[in-house]
């Protein structure tokens, strides 16, 4: 074991290359960044299903928009 390595905390430019070599410190903003971008996703898409469903029931309530019946 590196001594060096031993003393990461003291020495922050080596910290971050410890972190770096941590596979579970890596893993986890790696994970979270997707969570995110899921979260994102869903909330994306159900604004645009509530949107729609706005313009349908506009269409419905309004005969000009509704079609020929």
């Amino acid at each position: 074991m590196d001594p060096r390595i031993d003393n990461a905390s003291t020495n922050a430019w080596h910290g971050h290359f410890y972190f770096l070599s941590e596979p579970k410190v890596v893993f986890l903003p790696v994970a979270m960044g997707g969570y995110a971008i899921l979260l994102v996703t869903v909330l994306l898409g159900r604004t645009m299903m509530d949107l729609q469903r706005k313009v349908i029931t506009r269409g419905i309530e309004c005969p000009k928009m509704a079609g020929p019946d």
